[in-house]
């Protein structure tokens, strides 16, 4: 029963749906925690909290507007944040399902 109530106020807590266009950006950072707080812009809605990760959500009502924030935002990642790293040398083990 508890589960059900978690689960319940949880969703009471999401926002109304909108009618919007989004999009999605990471990257592999060279910092272990890159600092974002240059990227202002009112369109992210959400941002990567992960080691060694920079990364953002954004959502605008024109698809023009996300298409241009995602063009911007990997050229400035591309300065800002983006590591890499070589092939690995083996083959990751792979799942049975």
């Amino acid at each position: 029963m508890l589960v059900a109530l978690i689960s319940w106020n949880w969703l009471r807590q999401l926002p109304a749906p909108q009618q919007n266009y989004a999009g999605v950006i990471v990257s592999l950072a060279r910092q272990e925690h890159p600092d974002t707080s240059a990227y202002q812009d009112p369109e992210i809605v959400m941002r990567l909290d992960k080691r060694h990760h920079a990364g953002f959500v954004i959502t605008a009502k024109d698809p023009n507007r996300v298409n241009f924030l995602l063009d911007e935002y990997t050229r400035r990642f591309a300065n800002d944040f983006l590591a890499t790293l070589p092939p690995s040398e083996t083959r990751p083990p792979s799942s049975s399902t």
